[in-house]
Protein backbone atom coordinates (compact mmCIF):
# COMPACT_ATOMS: atom_id res chain seq x y z
CA UNK A 1 0.00 0.00 0.00
CA UNK A 2 1.45 3.60 -1.06
CA UNK A 3 1.37 6.41 1.71
CA UNK A 4 -1.17 7.98 -0.81
CA UNK A 5 -3.00 5.19 -0.08
CA UNK A 6 -2.66 5.20 3.47
CA UNK A 7 -3.41 8.66 3.29
CA UNK A 8 -6.83 7.89 2.07
CA UNK A 9 -7.72 5.31 4.26
CA UNK A 10 -6.69 7.78 7.49
CA UNK A 11 -9.24 10.32 5.68
CA UNK A 12 -12.05 7.34 5.29
CA UNK A 13 -11.80 6.59 8.76
CA UNK A 14 -11.43 10.19 10.68
CA UNK A 15 -14.49 11.29 8.40
CA UNK A 16 -16.51 8.27 9.48
CA UNK A 17 -15.47 8.50 13.23
CA UNK A 18 -16.19 11.96 13.29
CA UNK A 19 -19.84 11.49 11.92
CA UNK A 20 -20.13 8.43 14.65
CA UNK A 21 -18.54 10.78 17.57
CA UNK A 22 -20.52 13.96 16.97
CA UNK A 23 -23.63 11.72 17.41
CA UNK A 24 -26.19 12.83 19.93
CA UNK A 25 -25.49 11.40 23.42
CA UNK A 26 -28.61 9.75 24.92
CA UNK A 27 -26.83 8.87 28.28
CA UNK A 28 -28.32 5.17 27.90
CA UNK A 29 -26.23 2.19 28.69
CA UNK A 30 -26.64 1.30 24.50
CA UNK A 31 -25.09 4.16 23.84
CA UNK A 32 -22.55 4.10 26.14
CA UNK A 33 -22.06 0.33 24.86
CA UNK A 34 -21.93 1.55 21.09
CA UNK A 35 -19.24 4.24 22.05
CA UNK A 36 -17.06 1.85 23.57
CA UNK A 37 -17.50 -0.36 20.35
CA UNK A 38 -16.95 2.24 17.90
CA UNK A 39 -13.67 3.50 19.90
CA UNK A 40 -12.41 -0.26 19.65
CA UNK A 41 -13.35 -0.27 16.14
CA UNK A 42 -11.32 2.83 15.42
CA UNK A 43 -8.44 1.93 18.12
CA UNK A 44 -8.36 -1.68 15.45
CA UNK A 45 -8.02 0.24 12.34
CA UNK A 46 -5.65 2.72 13.50
CA UNK A 47 -3.15 -0.66 14.74
CA UNK A 48 -3.89 -2.22 11.18
CA UNK A 49 -3.01 1.27 9.41
CA UNK A 50 0.29 1.15 11.67
CA UNK A 51 1.31 -2.59 10.75
CA UNK A 52 1.07 -1.96 7.04
CA UNK A 53 3.10 1.34 7.79
CA UNK A 54 5.90 -0.49 9.67
CA UNK A 55 7.63 -2.07 6.97
CA UNK A 56 7.59 0.86 4.78
CA UNK A 57 9.13 2.84 7.57
CA UNK A 58 11.74 0.30 7.69
CA UNK A 59 12.48 0.49 4.28
CA UNK A 60 13.05 4.23 4.46
CA UNK A 61 15.04 4.23 7.14
CA UNK A 62 17.46 1.46 5.95
CA UNK A 63 17.69 3.41 2.92
CA UNK A 64 18.36 6.64 4.49
CA UNK A 65 20.75 5.22 6.56
CA UNK A 66 22.90 3.47 3.12
CA UNK A 67 22.39 6.83 1.79
CA UNK A 68 24.23 8.30 4.47
CA UNK A 69 26.74 5.89 4.61
CA UNK A 70 27.42 6.28 0.44
CA UNK A 71 27.72 9.85 0.69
Amino acid sequence: MRARDHRALVDVVLREAEGRLFATLEGTVRCVQNRARLVRALYERLDRLEAALAPERVHRAAAESLAGRLY
